[in-house]
């Protein structure tokens, strides 16, 4: 991996990008507005796997709308994983189902996410509305 220093690029840095280290930190908190849409949808992935569910929300909540195609989706899959983490089933149901519509008849390579997002849907139904 790649420590990422501020001011440069990814390919000028050098080093790790540990977790809980403070280039990671730096990244993940950084405004969605101020950093590129796959970086936004990175940063989030690094502070959900941080157990951060409610930082990395708030990101892919700014995030998701402002963006369209396969990424704006795969951004709501990881929206739907978080909310239904935090308990917010009404969010969590509305991700999955929007992720297993749009993704429905999609190339052979999104299917486990087509999946996963039906999986979801199955267990939310079984939980109390």
């Amino acid at each position: 991996m790649v420590r990422l220093t501020p001011n440069r690029s990814p390919s000028e840095s050098s080093g790790n990008l540990a977790p809980g280290s403070s280039a990671c930190s730096m990244i993940a908190r950084r405004s969605a507005r101020q950093i590129t849409p796959t970086l936004s949808d990175l940063s989030a992935v690094l502070l959900a796997a941080r157990g951060e569910d409610r930082a990395a929300a708030a990101i892919l909540d700014q995030w998701v709308p402002q963006n369209n195609g396969g990424l704006a989706v795969y951004g709501l899959l990881i929206r739907a994983r978080i909310a239904e983490r935090l308990g917010d089933l009404p969010t969590a149901r509305r991700a999955y189902r929007h992720v297993a519509d749009s993704w429905r008849h999609a190339d052979p390579e999104l299917a486990k996410y087509v999946a996963e997002a039906q999986a979801g849907l199955a267990r939310l139904s079984r939980r109390t509305r």
